[in-house]
């Protein structure tokens, strides 16, 4: 349970829609808002809306296509571990700390349909959240850099005898 609840929480910190740069309040309240908004675009799977909560570092690293495909993934493995529709969850309860009106940090309890919590963050699941640009932007963009991924197999070129046959000869009709 405890690596659902990691992995819930992960979702939600780091992905159809606009995708506009969010604005909010440099405040507490203001943060709050933009942590809920940005993990209800994840759990209604709008990855362009919720890519651009994250700073402009964060959108220099990760591709958008890099972020909707993870996010992707993310969602199936969490909807095949635990039977649970993602659609069925929603942004709970909000939690700040180190506030500073530039730079914070902040995690999300996840709640079912039914309004009851479905992972709770622990104390490791704060992730930093950055005022940039008129808006709260997360910086936690590590889980999403792909650079370590291994790049697809490159198709072996068209070839129509198997590498190691010889190609058949050609016969002369023997007279009969």
């Amino acid at each position: 349970l405890h690596l659902v609840s990691v992995f819930a929480l992960a979702v939600l910190a780091a992905c159809g829609g606009g995708g506009s740069s969010p604005k909010s309040a440099a405040t507490e309240d203001g943060l709050k808002t933009a942590v809920a908004k940005f993990g209800d675009a994840i759990l209604r799977g709008k990855t362009n809306d919720a890519y651009a909560f994250f700073t402009k570092e964060c959108r220099d690293t990760v591709p958008k296509s890099d972020f909707a495909v993870l996010t992707m993934m993310g969602v199936a493995f969490l909807e095949g571990f635990t039977d649970t529709k993602i659609s069925d969850l929603r942004t709970g309860n909000v939690e700040v700390r180190n506030f500073s009106p530039s730079r914070a940090e902040a995690r999300a309890e996840v709640r079912d349909k039914n309004g009851d919590l479905f992972s709770e963050a622990d104390s490791e699941d704060f992730s930093e959240w950055i005022y940039e640009d008129g808006g709260w932007h997360s910086s936690d963009c590590a889980d999403y850099d792909s650079s370590g991924f291994d790049s697809p197999p490159t198709p072996p070129p068209p070839n129509p005898t198997p590498c190691h046959a010889t190609p058949p000869k050609a016969t002369t009709p023997h007279p009969g």
